[in-house]
C-alpha cells in the first residue's frame, strides 16, 4: 500500500511492482508527484533527501477500502 503521483516515477514503480507479480494497492494522486529521494554518499557516511509528494496523502478511506477486497480475494 502506499500512494503515488500520476507521473513518470509512479508509472515505473507500479510497472516494476506488477512484473514482480506484486498485488498492489496503490493510491494515484492525480495533483501531486511520486516521491523520490537523492541519496548521497561520502566513504562511511551517508544522507538522504527526501521529497516526499504524494507519500504523504495517503486516504484512509483509500485503505480501508483495499483491506476489504484484499480479504476478499484471498
Amino acid at each position: 500500500m502506499g500512494s503515488i503521483g500520476n507521473d513518470f516515477y509512479g508509472t515505473k514503480l507500479r510497472e516494476g511492482i506488477r512484473n514482480d507479480g506484486i498485488l498492489d494497492c496503490l493510491y494515484i494522486h492525480k495533483e501531486l508527484h511520486t516521491g523520490i529521494c537523492a541519496v548521497l554518499l561520502n566513504g562511511g557516511n551517508r544522507c538522504l533527501i527526501p521529497n516526499l509528494g504524494a507519500a504523504c496523502l495517503y486516504p484512509e478511506s483509500h485503505m480501508k477500502a483495499q483491506w476489504v477486497i484484499s480479504c476478499i480475494e484471498f
